[in-house]
């Protein structure tokens, strides 16, 4: 009979899911595409990274204490999960093993039926020791998504020990840790069913952990300390024996959380606890010195006789020291939370064009590799310098300066290189972020070789294409020999002869023009004598949003139609018109036409602003805004109209315009527009007032022409050289009797404009035009009448006319007898 477990179980697997964190996205994960060409949820859920909490456990009676403590501190991990700000756990996955039987995998997303079926779990029997662990854990990966977390709890060593290189493969395909609790061991640790567990969580970045009922409390707080975050890993260390050791960790900007994990294991002959000693200390880049004792009131640190850990908060960047000493075998973990990290792959061919998720997880045996990483949230300047392979005891096998692709700026590439053979490995990056702080990162799994059996064909899960565009199937295939390649588009081949190819290459399928039926899987088939293998893909299409074309804004003249134009060329699409968020009705006043067009029938200077159209397909809605003008036609207005002006002197025309938009002037001269540039007798004031030297050819039209988008005003003024006037008087003296009536004429032979006249007498304004008295008469055309003629009307009389050009008189001589 097994002793009851002196441990509870549920708190070390909630503290193993506190330190492993959540899907990692080191390493290249595996998706899949059912039969029908499409996702299903859980592939959804593989292909946004979230993962599986997976329990695997032993239902022997021995197992009694272990079991009690699952069921209730299950509880505490699912409400850490449930409260995650990104969730990361899709699905719950339960494994029972007891010798010889194996149980299906309960698989669920909802905790409460994770929790039922704890709570129905019947154990029994718990006479023999070994159990068929292995095969627990085999079904658990495959039930599992990738990058998720098993716990194993046992108190026996496997009996299936066989398994290990079937297990090893599925963690290297799934990229998941595996965790063991171990409440007992059979008593032989040397045992290969003891050491395979050794194996298995080295492999995984796990741990085998031997815990007591006193870690509970530390452990669970811990858990909901930490457990939202997603990890990134920096060293991994297994020393094969006791000694006091010091690594340097390089600490970058993107850490914010760093975290130290040292874990004590036994060799077969250490039973005795008094042999159990284990330290571990840190210092800062500054060379300040840290115990596990700084982190004593800390509840997420462990301070246990085989486990230290301890967490610290914004650690400053720079290079760490981590100390450990110990007596025996331990194993080092360093980890953090962080933004930076990475995928890696393996191909045997150096591609132009690699895609990372087109890279094998494992690389071939005996074949020259080139080793891919896809790094995340490296910004300029910051990079990668250097990619490495390393063993379990964190020792460099094969490294080189990172060469980064010229399509890609985060994907860098080494080699080539044969991988090591017959061990497993973890791919490591070093580099500096853009602060120029170093950094280091590890994957979160360990990988082999394997032999290269025959092709080997991978594609994409989904290719995504959109409608009416061109899109490239490609297809990578690894091989160490000649083979065939034929595409199928839903089991319907799509060509007559298979194409050959010599060696390891990408074939292409592509698609010129995407169609409806071209929807579906495709499948790469590749048939050589070495062997045969199929890659599929699923051509993910969608219909792209609407596109509106030939956008542009509207413009009407006041109390005029306004047309406003919504274009696609995507098919079967709906227009709304929107104006200050509200539709705009089909009526009277406006209406929208089924190719999108709104016409407004009589425009009002309301309406002038934004309007926004949404057109709606199948593939999505899309809003454009087009501006609606209101104009209003140009005035111009031109003073003075008519005017003479005098030779070499300055003269103005002034042109008052009005219009919305304020309309644009220009000037003509008898019909031809003024270049103001070649014509210096020209002038224009900032207000469009025509300044103008009056040269000889200045007569004539003027034209003040105002002219908007909604039309043309035009206002003209006649422009006529002015002429000094010359009279003259025929008669130079009057002889009048007492009572006589007379007309003094006075007579204007030229002058333009057409003189003022005025008469003086003996050199005093005597009468002008439009003055009459009952004695004097200034008659039209200059005229002076003089009726009853006295002794006071004798005297000298001057005709006097008067223009802009220039003024002449003449005099006349009237005397009274």
């Amino acid at each position: 009979m097994r002793p009851p477990s002196l441990l509870l179980a549920a708190a070390l697997a909630a503290w193993v899911l506190a330190v492993f964190g959540t899907a990692s996205t080191d390493g290249r994960f595996n998706t899949y595409v059912n039969p029908h060409g499409k996702l299903n949820a859980l592939e959804a859920a593989s292909r946004a990274g979230m993962s599986s909490l997976t329990f695997v456990f032993d239902r022997t009676g021995s197992m009694f204490d272990d079991l009690d403590q699952v069921r209730r501190g299950t509880e505490g991990i699912f409400n850490t999960v449930m409260k995650q700000r990104e969730r990361f756990i899709y699905n719950y996955v339960l494994v029972m093993f007891h010798d010889p039987d194996v149980d299906d995998a309960v698989v669920t997303t909802e905790p409460h039926i994770f929790h039922q079926k704890l709570r129905h779990v019947n154990l029994s029997g718990g006479q023999d020791c070994p159990e068929m662990t292995l095969t627990g854990i085999k079904k658990a990966l495959e039930a599992s998504l990738p990058g998720s977390f098993v716990f194993v709890f046992t108190d026996a060593r496997s009996k299936d020990f066989h398994l290990i290189d079937s297990v090893l493969n599925l963690i290297q395909e799934k990229q998941t840790s595996v965790v063991f609790v171990m409440t007992g061991d059979c008593g032989d640790r040397n045992h290969t069913g003891y050491k395979v567990f050794d194996k298995i969580a080295s492999a995984s970045f796990g741990h085998v952990f031997h815990l007591q009922k006193s870690q509970v409390t530390q452990i669970l707080a811990y858990v909901r300390e930490s457990v939202s975050q997603r990890r990134v890993y920096l060293v991994f260390e297994d020393r094969l024996n006791g000694q006091s050791s010091t690594s340097e960790v390089p600490v970058d900007s993107h850490l914010h959380v760093l975290a130290v994990s040292l874990s004590l294991g036994k060799n077969e002959h250490d039973t005795g606890r008094e042999k159990e000693f284990l330290e571990v200390s840190i210092v800062d880049p500054e060379g300040k010195e840290y115990t596990i004792d700084n982190f004593k009131n800390d509840n997420t640190s462990i301070n246990l006789n085989s486990v230290k850990l301890f967490r610290i908060e914004k650690p400053m960047p720079g290079i760490w020291k981590v100390k450990t000493s110990s007596d025996n075998r331990n194993s080092l973990r360093i980890y953090g939370h962080g933004e930076v990290d990475f995928r890696y792959g393996f191909t045997t061919v150096k591609h132009d064009n690699q895609d990372i998720l087109l890279a094998q997880s494992r690389p071939f045996a005996n074949q020259n590799t080139y080793l891919w990483v896809n790094v995340t949230d490296v910004d300029a300047p910051g990079q990668i310098e250097r990619i490495s392979i390393v063993d379990y005891q964190g020792k460099e096998i094969f490294g080189s300066p990172a060469m980064v692709t010229s399509h890609n700026p985060n994907l860098y590439v080494v080699g080539p290189f044969l991988p090591p053979k017959g061990m497993h490995f973890f791919v490591r990056i070093e580099g500096v972020d853009e602060k120029d702080y170093k950094f280091v990162r590890i994957a979160s799994t360990a990988v082999s070789s394997h032999v290269l059996s025959g092709p080997k064909a991978s594609m994409l899960p989904t290719t995504p294409a959109t409608l009416h565009q061109s899109v490239n199937l490609t297809c990578n295939i690894e091989a160490s020999g000649p083979y065939e390649v034929t595409w199928k588009h839903n089991d319907r081949p799509l060509t007559s002869m298979p194409l050959y190819f010599a060696k390891s290459d990408t074939a292409t399928w592509p698609i010129s023009y995407v169609k409806r039926e071209d929807a579906g899987q495709y499948l790469c088939v590749v048939t050589s004598k070495d062997g045969n293998h199929t890659a599929a893909t699923v051509l993910d299409m969608f219909e792209p949003p609407p596109d509106i074309v030939s956008l542009r804004n509207a413009s009407a003249v006041l109390n005029g139609p306004a047309i406003m134009h919504c274009q696609t060329q995507t098919a079967e699409p709906s227009f709304v018109w929107y104006r200050n968020g509200m539709p705009v009705p089909s009526g009277p006043a406006t209406y929208t036409y089924s190719n999108g067009s709104l016409v407004i029938f009589n425009t009002r200077r309301i309406d002038a602003g934004a309007y926004v159209c949404q057109v709606t397909t199948r593939g999505g809605t899309a809003n454009a805004t087009i501006h609606l003008g209101i104009f209003e036609m140009p005035t111009a207005k031109i003073a003075p109209k008519d005017i003479f002006v005098v030779e070499n002197s300055y003269f103005q025309l002034n042109c008052t315009a009005t219009g919305v938009p304020l309309p644009r002037v220009r000037w003509f001269h008898q019909g031809a527009p003024i270049d103001f540039a070649r014509n210096n007798a020209f002038a224009l004031d900032r207000y469009n007032n025509l300044r103008v030297y009056s040269g000889t050819n200045v007569k004539g039209v003027f034209e003040c022409r105002a002219d908007n988008v909604a039309g043309t005003a035009s206002d003209y003024s006649s422009v006529n050289l002015a002429e000094r006037p010359i009279i003259n008087i025929p008669k130079d003296e009057y002889v009048l009797g007492q009572g006589d009536n007379v007309v003094l004429e006075c007579q204007v032979l030229r002058g333009q404009p057409t003189p003022r006249i005025h008469w003086e007498r003996n050199g005093a304004l005597f009468a002008s035009e439009g003055d009459v008295s009952s004695k004097y008469i200034y008659q039209k055309y200059g005229n002076l009448h003089i009726r009853g003629a006295s002794e006071i009307d004798a005297g000298d009389y001057t005709c006097v006319a008067e223009n802009s050009a220039g003024k002449d008189s003449k005099t006349t001589r009237v005397n009274i007898v």
